[in-house]
C-alpha cells in the first residue's frame, strides 16, 4: 500500500519551479497567492484545488505516493478545521497580519496616562572641574553646595580630576 500524498508534499512541491511549471494555467492565480504568503494557514484552499485540479502532475511529481488518499486526507483536514476556511474569507490589513479582536478597544491605562501630564522642570548644567592631589580630593568635595549633582572621577598615580555637574532645576 502506497503512502498518500499529504498538504506538507504539496507545500514542498508548489516552492519547486519545475512543479510549478508543469501546473495547468487554470492555477496561476493560486500559485500567485501561495508564492505572495508561502507559510499561511489560508493556503489550504490553493492545496485543496491544486490537488483536485492538477492529480496527474501530482503523481507525476510523487510517483511513490498515492494521490486519491491524499485527496481524502485534504478534505478530511478541512472538514476538522473550519478555522482555515474563515481565513481564507478574512480580509487582512495591509501589512499581511491578522488583527486581534480587541485592538481597536481603548487601553484604559493610556487613557489614565494621557491625563495626568506632569511636567518635569529642565535642569540647568553647571560644571566644575577639580584637578588635585588624592588628599585634597575629600576636603575638595566637601566644600561644592548641597543639592543634586553629577560627578566623574578620574585618577593618574595620586592625581585626581573631579567634574562635578551641579544640578539646579528651573521651575
Amino acid at each position: 500500500m502506497m503512502n498518500p500524498v499529504t498538504v506538507n508534499d504539496i507545500k514542498t512541491a508548489m516552492r519547486d519551479p519545475s512543479f510549478i511549471a508543469t501546473l495547468p494555467p487554470s492555477l496561476t492565480p493560486e500559485v500567485q497567492k501561495f508564492m505572495s504568503n508561502p507559510g499561511c494557514g489560508c493556503n489550504m484552499s490553493v492545496y485543496q484545488k491544486i490537488l483536485k485540479e492538477a492529480p496527474a502532475q501530482i503523481q507525476a511529481y510523487f510517483p511513490t505516493k498515492s494521490v486519491a488518499e491524499g485527496a481524502a486526507e485534504v478534505d478530511r483536514i478541512m472538514a476538522n478545521q473550519p478555522q482555515i476556511q474563515n481565513m481564507q474569507q478574512q480580509q487582512l490589513p495591509p501589512n499581511g497580519l491578522p488583527q486581534h479582536p480587541n485592538a481597536n478597544m481603548p487601553n484604559p491605562q493610556q487613557q489614565v496616562f494621557q491625563e495626568e501630564k506632569v511636567h518635569f522642570p529642565e535642569p540647568i548644567n553647571d560644571f566644575h572641574v577639580i584637578n588635585c592631589s588624592i588628599g585634597e580630593v575629600e576636603e575638595r568635595i566637601k566644600r561644592l553646595p548641597h543639592g543634586h549633582k553629577q560627578i566623574a572621577i578620574a585618577r593618574y598615580e595620586d592625581q585626581v580630576t573631579v567634574i562635578v555637574n551641579i544640578l539646579h532645576f528651573a521651575a
